[in-house]
């Protein structure tokens, strides 16, 4: 029995550390997929482990890294002290890595004071340029009127920003060689400034000064956008290559209605494949009336999300459809419909002016938060009744709505006549479970969660 035991131990003790034998590169990438705190601890498994992370291509720094050392602002007895520390540990690790570096994220503990580590940013710049740094995430804590550091000497692909100054000047050109641009409450040192970014592929927006025509960006493709108002100054002039789109607004604009805005912002992106329409955007688009249809139609156009819109508004409305009929390849709508005014009857005019008209294309349609009102059940018999390819149309009903109401307008959509032998009617307990219908309407409604109290 003792030497059983014995040959069971020889084996455990001989059994091949697997991730230790890796190839040095796989290891690496295993720990560029752990925070910076995580990736230092590994230092300690064995000797082959002790220098692995310093040469890791990606730092994610965060908090973490001070509680790890039981930092907190308990124990600093201030902001700024607290602040210090989490750049000592940086500046340590900055100083310990061997590497290149391609991604660097920094995000600003809540407890420390946001304009001593911003400060640090910038001495720091030179160590990025001398390793290659590629992705840049700064996320700050404070609105205060921080310095903008200057990134001009960074060859960067991808730059998200938070809480900072972006900066410009004639020589900057820090954003030449950018694909994609995040930039969330970022402030700008003037508002009419241009920036040229001749590769730009990917641009957001959010709560921040600065809109599209800022970016004199000829290959834009993907373009999303949340503001707390908007003005008569919007525009989406020279990005005809745009392909995706998606904007909301926290509240109600107020916008002169000499002009549609609908066509202003629509009118020219021959290319876009993807519109979601998030809070109150649906409001500015309306402004100004929209035609039946644009004077050159949308070919690519192949997903439509609308939040928020109201039903009972014939603006409104009419801006809906006129994206429809200007859509002739339209193949998913997601709309979702939570606030209303005074119920109207718009039976009359559905009829009138559709008889003979067809979504030909559709094939998904999800509606969200549906009260049960009469302008929602004209909107789907219209659809069920002019779209000759549709699948599936999913109901998710208000939460507010109740049980005995919900069965009443589920029993009435099952009586409209159908253009589809196909088409089928599912209800859904949420939202979510209709697949693919805007998920990046969800994102953006986050942001406004996050971002509009603050």
């Amino acid at each position: 029995m003792a030497e059983c035991s014995t040959r069971k131990i020889s084996r455990i003790h001989l059994k091949k550390d697997r991730i230790s034998v890796l190839p040095r590169n796989i290891q690496e990438t295993i720990l560029c997929f752990l925070p910076i705190r995580d990736a230092v601890r590994t230092s300690v498994l064995s000797r082959s482990w002790r220098h692995c992370w310093t040469t890791i291509p990606n730092l994610v720094s965060d908090e973490n890294i001070l509680t790890a050392m039981s930092i907190t602002f308990d124990n600093c007895h201030g902001s700024e002290l607290a602040a210090v520390k989490f750049v000592s540990v940086i500046n340590k690790v900055l100083l310990l890595h061997n590497g290149p570096i391609l991604k660097f994220s920094l995000s600003f503990p809540s407890f420390c004071d946001g304009e001593i580590i911003h400060n640090y940013v910038d001495q720091w710049i030179p160590l990025f340029s001398r390793k290659g740094v590629k992705q840049l995430t700064l996320e700050g804590n404070c609105h205060g009127d921080l310095k903008a550091c200057n990134y001009s000497s960074l060859d960067l692909t991808h730059l998200r920003l938070a809480f900072v100054w972006l900066p410009y000047t004639p020589a900057f050109r820090g954003l030449t060689y950018l694909r994609i641009i995040e930039l969330i409450e970022v402030g700008a040192s003037e508002q009419n400034i241009i920036f040229d970014c001749p590769v730009l592929e990917k641009l957001t927006l959010i709560c921040t000064e600065l809109l599209p025509f800022n970016f004199r960006a000829p290959k834009l493709k993907i373009l999303h956008q949340m503001y707390g108002g908007m003005t008569s100054e919007y525009s989406l002039a020279g990005l005809e290559n745009l392909k995706e789109f998606s904007c909301g607004l926290s509240y109600d604009p107020e916008m002169p209605k000499e002009t549609s805005n609908v066509v202003k912002v629509f009118g020219n992106l021959h290319k876009i494949e993807k519109i979601s329409i998030a809070k109150c955007f649906i409001t500015y688009l309306a402004a100004g009336g929209s035609p039946n249809r644009f004077p050159n139609p949308l070919p690519y156009l192949k997903t439509l999300s609308i939040s928020n819109i109201n039903l009972n508004c014939l603006s409104e409305v009419s801006c809906l459809l006129c994206l429809l009929r200007s859509a002739p390849n339209l193949c998913k709508l997601h709309i979702s419909a939570n606030q209303y005014a005074e119920e109207e009857n718009f039976k009359d005019y559905w009829k009138e002016d559709f008889e003979n008209y067809a979504v030909g294309h559709l094939e998904i349609v999800t509606f969200s938060y549906l009260k049960g009102l009469q302008v929602e059940l004209e909107l789907v018999k219209f659809l069920l009744a002019h779209t000759p390819l549709l699948k599936t149309m999913f109901i998710h009903r208000d939460p507010d709505v109740k049980k005995d109401v919900a069965i009443k307008m589920l029993e009435e959509m099952v009586e409209f006549s159908r253009a589809s032998s196909r088409a089928q009617i599912k209800h859904l307990k949420c939202p979510s479970d209709a697949v693919d219908y805007g998920a990046w309407v969800n994102q953006l409604n986050i942001y406004v969660d996050e971002l509009i109290f603050l």
